[in-house]
This record gives structure tokens, C-alpha cells and sequence, in this order.
């Protein structure tokens, strides 16, 4: 995978991670998201959204040709930006991170043996 690959499966997976964080912070005032909470993320990660969503084609193939190198890479880089207040449900997300690396792994190993 080429590095433009690996900093684009980055800035996807960082705005899924800003959304959650986005939302756990509104959550935390009153225990929901007002409507103005979710325009003002919206409008904060829509470019985002728009740059990933138009090379979307190419980050799937990016991602079929990850290695376990660029997997770990991505996965430390990822559990080192998520941060919830809450310490247990963080700390499950990051583990379920872990899971799906290693998932992708097994795919990856099984396909390379048929």
C-alpha cells in the first residue's frame, strides 16, 4: 500500500473517530444531541466527508492490500487519537479495533492459501 493509501484509510477512520468522540461530548451535557450539535458536526466534518467519500474506490482497494506492517500502523495510530471520558466503553472500542485487525489478518492468510 503506498503511503497516500495509508494516510487516506487514516482520515477515514479519523472522522468516524471525531464523530464518535463529537457525540459522546454532546451526550455528556444533557444526554442527547440537539439539532444545532448535529448541524455544527456536520458542518465541521463534511469537507472531510466529501474528500473520503470521492476516493472512495481507491481507498477499497487500499484496504485489500493492506499488510499486517500498515494494519498495526493504522490500528496504534487509531487507538492513540480515540479518547472517551468514559474509560470502559473506550477502552472496549480499542479492543474491538484490535479484533477487527487481527480479523483482517485471518482473511487476509486465508485468502493467500487458496
Amino acid at each position: 500500500m503506498s503511503e497516500f493509501g495509508t494516510d487516506q484509510i487514516k482520515k477515514a477512520l479519523g472522522i468516524v473517530i471525531d464523530l464518535g468522540m463529537g457525540i459522546e461530548e454532546h451526550l455528556a451535557d444533557d444526554g442527547r444531541v440537539s439539532l444545532s450539535e448535529a448541524m455544527s458536526t456536520a458542518v465541521e466534518l463534511g469537507p472531510d466527508i466529501y474528500s473520503v467519500a470521492r476516493n472512495a474506490g481507491e481507498l477499497k482497494s487500499e484496504l485489500k492490500d493492506w499488510d499486517p506492517t500498515e494494519r498495526e500502523e493504522v490500528l496504534a495510530w487509531a487507538i492513540e487519537k480515540f479518547d472517551l471520558d468514559n474509560d470502559r466503553a473506550e477502552k472496549a472500542i480499542e479492543v474491538g479495533l484490535a479484533l477487527l485487525s487481527k480479523l483482517g489478518e485471518l482473511i487476509t492468510v486465508l485468502k493467500s492459501q487458496v
